[in-house]
């Protein structure tokens, strides 16, 4: 046991004792308002916290675009003296979930146009599906550059933005930098199977971000209007459907749309014959004799027209007393500028050369379609042989037209809206 001194002596606590009651000014004292134990307050993040919990921050947006008027680049410098960061620099450092961007979802596959704007270059994809003409990429420019790519499906035009050819414009503003071109669609020809059109390709550089990922991709809202033309069914060149069914009433046709002709005789042929179409042509006017004139087909029955679009064409039938072939709805280019008076209606109308002949094609009596895949003109029932003929720099001879019969169908009639110079997409 430990030693105890005799001398020390153990007395009661006096009232001058260092362990007292609590006093007044004791350092030991009930929680005041400025004490540093208080109460669970509304921006603690204790479990008893009845405000948000800022411990979980909600995600932040990709990037924000930030207008000139609201760089506050200014408030991010170097200061000698502290002070508190200011509201503008708050909303910049934790923006409010409204002010983000969306993630930008990848452009559908089907889109008809699509542009992508890089800092250094420009993308613009067009779909093929637009166009009804061979080859119609020779008449497709951006500016004045060509198109540089393409697939089975799709034109590309991919030219960085310092290419003069293009004829980029561009102008400074506050808040982007703005580059501005055309894309033109202008076919050659006396008339059109499809309307020329100029769209403009504008990109926006923006020149002030807020960016809170790795990147940004911009997406371009298009749409498409379309024109329409109408037919009045009822004429000597029967009007059919695609499945061979004969339509009755006006029809209405889009620019580019296939109408479907049977020609035939009233009476029939003998066993030993078979009818032909020499030739057709449209004309603006009800007379055959009026220009202008665009033929479609000639040199004795080749589908001259068939060289500029797929549509256009000779289709097998049942009988061989009728012909029966595709053509794609057209207006002469010169009417696009024309100035319509209110209430008149502009037609279009078709002539064709009817004849009897052999019931085995000859050079002379044949109906010939040119196959591009191959590339060549084919007879459509017999030897190949009598179209060789319909190529341009050849002649197929002349016949008489005594035996021949000239039919013109009832006109087609023309939405004047569809008559302006372009169209957009």
């Amino acid at each position: 046991m430990p030693k105890v001194n005799p001398r020390v002596r153990v007395q009661p606590p006096s009232p001058d004792s260092r362990v007292q009651p609590a006093r007044p000014d004791s350092r030991v004292q009930p929680a005041r308002p400025d004490s540093r134990v208080q109460p669970a307050r509304p921006d603690s993040r204790g479990p008893d916290s009845r405000g948000p919990d800022y411990s979980v921050q909600p995600p932040l947006p990709d990037f924000l675009r930030v207008s000139a008027a609201d760089d506050f680049k200014a408030l991010l410098r170097p200061d000698p003296v502290a002070r508190a960061v200011p509201d503008e620099v708050k909303r910049i450092l934790n923006p409010l979930p409204s002010m983000g961007v969306k993630s930008v979802r990848p452009a559908p596959s089907d889109l008809l146009l699509k542009v992508v704007c890089f800092m250094d270059r420009v993308y613009v994809r067009v779909s093929q599906s637009l166009f009804t003409r061979r080859r119609a990429h020779r008449s497709l420019k951006l500016g004045r550059c060509p198109v540089n790519a393409g697939d089975s499906n799709f034109y590309y035009f991919i030219y960085p933005l310092r290419t003069l050819q293009c004829d980029f414009t561009r102008t400074l503003l506050p808040d982007f930098l703005s580059v501005t071109t055309t894309l033109r669609y202008d076919p050659p020809g006396e008339v059109l199977w499809e309307l020329p059109f100029t769209v403009t390709i504008q990109c926006k550089l923006h020149r002030f971000h807020h960016v809170y990922s790795s990147g940004f991709v911009p997406n371009l809202m298009g749409g498409t209007i379309s024109k329409s033309l109408t037919f009045v069914a009822g004429s000597q060149l029967i009007v059919k459907d695609s499945s061979g069914q004969e339509l009755t009433g006006p029809q209405t046709y889009n620019l580019g749309d296939t109408i479907y002709f049977e020609a035939s005789l009233v009476g029939g042929l003998d066993p030993d014959q078979r009818l032909y179409v020499n030739k057709c042509y449209m004309t603006a006017s009800e007379d055959s004799s009026s220009n202008p004139q665009y033929v479609v087909i000639d040199k004795l029955g080749c589908m001259l027209a068939g060289m500029i679009t797929y549509e256009n064409r000779f289709m097998t039938a049942n009988l061989k007393n009728s012909v029966n072939f595709a053509i794609s709805a057209m207006i002469f280019k010169e009417l696009l500028g024309s100035v319509i008076p209110a209430g008149q209606e502009f037609m279009l109308y078709m002539h064709c050369e009817i004849a009897r002949g052999p019931a085995t094609a000859t050079t002379t009596r044949k109906s010939c379609n040119y196959v591009d895949s191959l590339p060549r003109w084919r007879e459509l029932y017999d030897q190949d042989t009598v179209c060789t003929c319909c190529s341009l720099l050849e002649s197929c001879g002349s016949l008489g037209r005594a035996s021949n019969t000239l039919y013109t169908s009832t006109a087609l009639v023309l939405d004047t809206l569809a008559l302006e110079p372009t169209s957009k997409l």
